[in-house]
């Protein structure tokens, strides 16, 4: 079987959409036309997460399936896998494509496995609310104060104006008194979940590695985080494959 050397046949094109990456490695000189049928084989399970494998290769395949890629139905894989000895040793990789790509009547095979995979996590934390409240302390105080009168004559001299001492009461603040309150309020979180994962092409009739495609998204759950990173990788693996196309059409 030939294998193309990476490093020496493929070409590195890295596209950016906002914050997030997608890295497509394609080979530089290959005709695309010749991929009609392709067999996307299922994503092992994430470590520790069974199931994940399963929900990654079903959004997978709806974006090759939307971009236009004739993809082998998933249940006749199985069932062909199961009747050949591969489907007992698990051991399906570019080395043993050719037989793969033979018994599914497959131009490409698909392959790929799961980088991170954190479901969104949701919860309360419950923090302090403090209410600190002061309240003055008085008291009566008595102090004297000069103030201003007026003295009425009895004749027709004007009335006469002189000043006194009054005492006069106050209320004073001598200090406070304070009043402290801590009562508990909820305060919701929400961490959206991470999928990545990473994908190749093989041409099942020499084993070459066509493309390697990897990246990482993040979304308000699984679904939509694969969702949203199945649509953008595969956007971009479309788009180095019309530059390779239009490249040998030159």
């Amino acid at each position: 079987m030939k294998l193309c050397h990476p490093l020496f046949y493929l070409l590195l094109i890295v596209s950016i959409a906002g914050c997030a990456h997608s890295s497509v490695i394609r080979q530089a000189n290959y005709d695309f036309k010749k991929i009609q049928r392709v067999a996307l084989m299922k994503f092992p399970d994430f470590p520790g997460v069974p199931g994940s494998g399963e929900v990654v290769t079903s959004l997978f395949e709806q974006s090759l399936l939307t971009a236009g890629y004739q993809i082998v139905e998933r249940r006749h894989i199985e069932s062909v896998l199961k009747e050949s000895y591969l489907g007992s040793t698990g051991a399906i990789d570019s080395s043993n494509a050719l037989e793969i790509g033979k018994l599914l009547n497959a131009n490409a095979l698909i392959l790929g496995s799961i980088t991170t995979y954190t479901p969104e996590k949701r919860g309360v934390n419950w923090v302090d609310i403090v209410d600190e409240k002061q309240t003055p302390i008085t008291h009566i105080e008595s102090q004297q104060e000069l103030r201003p009168y007026t003295i009425q004559s009895s004749t027709s001299n004007p009335p006469q104006h002189a000043e006194r001492w009054v005492t006069v009461e106050k209320q004073v603040v001598i200090g406070y008194t304070k009043d402290r309150k801590v009562s508990k309020a909820p305060q919701y979180y929400s961490l959206e979940a991470e999928v990545g994962f990473a994908a190749r092409m093989v041409d099942a009739q020499t084993g070459e590695i066509l493309w390697v495609a990897s990246s990482s998204e993040e979304g308000l759950n699984i679904q939509v985080a694969t969702q949203l990173l199945s649509n953008r990788l595969v956007k971009s693996i479309i788009k180095v494959q019309k530059k390779a196309l239009a490249r040998l059409n030159h």
